[in-house]
């Protein structure tokens, strides 16, 4: 059966009517940190490479539970302390939720198989 983390933790994801304060559990994550404009391609690369890696461990370890992707999430920092917000110099974390039974060698094993299939296509696109 297919875990939802939209119906079962809607304690730290479910929007609410009026602001409280919650305990959130400890947690993993996969992160990427970077500094760039939010709107450059660089900072979509990111995303994209921290999604892929995402549903490559779904992928490869829905036979021991199948889950729902959890959605992207960031911290956002800048890095001068100028009164006027400057987006290039924008410093962020952004990372994914990752479901408790994830190991760090399942991590590892997806980022190898990922990075793989990563060279195999920027290889076949230079063809």
């Amino acid at each position: 059966m297919k875990y939802e983390w939209r119906k079962h933790e809607k304690e730290v994801y479910g929007m609410k009517q009026t602001p409280m304060v919650i305990e959130v559990p400890a947690q993993q994550f996969i992160m990427i940190d970077g500094i760039s404009n939010p709107n450059h391609q660089a900072f979509s690369d990111q995303v994209s490479a921290l999604f892929s890696l995402a549903y490559a461990i779904k992928m490869g370890y829905k036979n021991i539970q199948d889950y729902t992707v959890y959605p992207l999430e960031g911290i956002w920092r800048q890095t001068q302390d100028n009164e006027k917000l400057d987006k290039n110099l924008l410093e962020y974390t952004l990372m994914i939720r990752q479901p408790d039974f994830i190991t760090q060698d399942m991590f590892f094993e997806s980022l190898e198989r990922v990075k793989r299939k990563s060279l195999i296509l920027y290889t076949m696109s230079l063809s």
